[in-house]
């Protein structure tokens, strides 16, 4: 009797679509998983998606502060931006790197945790150079650094470990210092060379120069961290975090940088043959009175109107006025 109902529900052709169907589509279940990604289990990626997207903002808002703190110290406008942030192993990080090079271990807190920072001579040769009063130019060769520039070098070490304990205060309270330095990366052992690091890289540039910084943060040591590093609340604590310190330091930076101030006492038109016969002692009509404002510049922006005056026996002007137009 069931025989019966079920050639009355379905008839063979019925039947041969139904299995045909069935079987298409456990065919196209076959194609769906051919295409998982591949998980690689002796590499995994322990750092989630999200707290790389958090360690990405938080290297931002370091590269910004290392902007105005490496201008003042260069005495030229830096650019810092962040290039990657990425998850690897200890040993191709090591792989990764020239030698020899400026490398440091920076201890943190109480020397249980600690970070890796590399310098590439490239960077590192112009930077001192500016320091020492240069334009910044590069080597041409390839060596290890002096005493002397590893003294510098500490003094960029320093202001970049500065502001890295700013951006990290709304996390946590964090003590860098720098523990070991080396011109050879591999005489050192951070971690194990299986184990996990993220390394963040620092573009600097300055002038003709264009350079790298790498912060190699090890797993392990960036683990506690992590469990506090949430995004969302992060956002939220940079914005809470903006704080008079911040402000400070900002217009402390801003008030040391230097600017060229001009007084633009007239001009005067004169024919070619007027000027090559000019002589010590010939006088030129400015195109102003001596009872006329003159303009004041500031980097070759007109900003105020001023008077000549004297002032101990020298040339002075008065401000008398801001400029039409000038904020």
């Amino acid at each position: 009797m069931n025989e019966d109902r079920l050639s009355d529900a379905l008839t063979p052709d019925e039947i041969e679509a139904l299995m045909t169907t069935v079987a298409g589509g456990l065919a196209g279940g076959e194609v769906a998983t051919n295409t998982a990604v591949a998980y690689n289990f002796k590499k995994p990626n322990r750092v989630s998606q999200e707290q790389m997207r958090s360690l990405h903002r938080l290297h931002e808002t370091h590269a910004r502060s290392l902007e105005f703190a490496f201008s003042t110290l260069f005495r030229q406008i830096t650019d810092v931006s962040v290039v990657s942030v990425v998850q690897l192993t200890y040993e191709e990080f090591l792989g990764s790197l020239p030698s020899p090079t400026c490398f440091a271990v920076i201890g943190i807190n109480d020397h249980k945790s600690s970070l890796a920072l590399e310098i590439d001579l490239d960077t590192i040769f112009p930077i001192i150079d500016r320091l020492l009063g240069g334009r910044g130019t590069k080597l041409t060769t390839k060596r290890e650094l002096t005493e002397l520039e590893w003294a510098l070098a500490d003094r960029v070490i320093g202001v970049l470990l500065e502001e890295y304990r700013k951006v990290w205060r709304p996390v946590r309270d964090l003590d860098f210092h720098v523990q070991v330095r080396e011109a050879n990366p591999s005489h050192t052992q951070l971690v194990g060379p299986n184990e996990l690091v993220v390394l963040i890289i620092l573009r600097v540039e300055f002038g003709e120069i264009s350079g790298t910084m790498n912060i190699c943060f090890p797993f392990v040591s960036l683990e506690p961290l992590l469990q506090k590093l949430d995004l969302k609340n992060w956002l939220v604590q940079e914005a809470e975090e903006a704080s008079d310190d911040s402000a400070r330091a900002m217009r402390a930076h801003l008030d040391r940088v230097p600017v060229r101030v001009e007084a633009h006492l007239g001009d005067a038109r004169i024919s070619v043959r007027n000027l090559v016969g000019l002589r010590e002692g010939h006088l030129l009509r400015l195109n102003v009175s001596v009872h006329d404002e003159i303009g004041i510049f500031v980097n070759g922006i007109e900003k105020f109107a001023a008077r000549p005056v004297s002032r101990a026996g020298m040339k002075a002007v008065r401000i008398t006025r801001a400029a039409k137009g000038a904020s």
